[in-house]
């Protein structure tokens, strides 16, 4: 079976595979019909179903990446950062939830569909595109809801090992709600609680 870790790898390695569209030219079609486009030549499993949305999601950042060089310098550099936190919160919260059902290759399209969603919000936020919010709050009720099923969670003999990478998983979680929390601060509270509303959102996706 292809763990979700594997399937992305594989999905890095042929990612240049945009059947010679530019990456404005994706972004222009949009998800669904990217995808309908990139499925009529290939079979539809789980690897080319992560492999089409890791190929969107790289366009998309290109086309991001040029707009945010457009702009000034610290709201450029906290685009940059916001994106990192994001893809970190992605990552760590696969691991747990992976962890918590068991895992599958489900966890390969619920992460490569996060990677998508994620690189949208930047792409909205550099839109200012009006998006739900949340107070920080809620985000730590659900962080403590998935510290709590990972601590009340048996660890099967033939999995030993994996309850110890959730826990530093919710660590970095952590970690990262601090980190994003302190450098929004001082941002108007509809701009914090839209990157928070985001959060709860990736961490709700590891409660399956």
């Amino acid at each position: 079976m292809v763990t979700w870790l594997a399937a992305l790898v594989l999905a890095q390695e042929g990612r240049d595979s945009r059947d010679g569209l530019s990456a404005a030219q994706i972004v222009g079609m949009g998800y669904s019909a990217w995808y309908e486009s990139y499925m009529k030549t290939r079979d539809e499993n789980t690897m080319t179903m992560v492999e089409a949305s890791i190929t969107y999601r790289d366009a998309l950042q290109e086309v991001n990446d040029e707009a945010i060089r457009r702009l000034p310098v610290a709201q450029g550099d906290a685009l940059f950062a916001l994106r990192t936190d994001l893809e970190s919160i992605t990552v760590n919260t696969t691991t747990v939830g992976s962890y918590l059902s068991g895992g599958g290759t489900i966890w390969s399209l619920i992460t490569a569909a996060n990677t998508v969603e994620s690189e949208v919000f930047i792409q909205q936020t550099i839109q200012g595109t009006a998006l739900p919010q949340k107070p920080q709050s809620e985000v730590w009720t659900k962080f403590r809801e998935l510290r709590d099923n990972v601590s009340s969670k048996s660890e099967p003999e033939d999995r030993q090992g994996s309850k110890q990478g959730a826990e530093v998983a919710l660590r970095n979680l952590s970690e990262t709600i601090q980190r994003t929390a302190g450098r929004v601060m001082n941002q108007p509270r509809s701009h914090r609680e839209r990157i928070f509303a985001k959060f709860y959102s990736l961490l709700d996706s590891g409660s399956m």
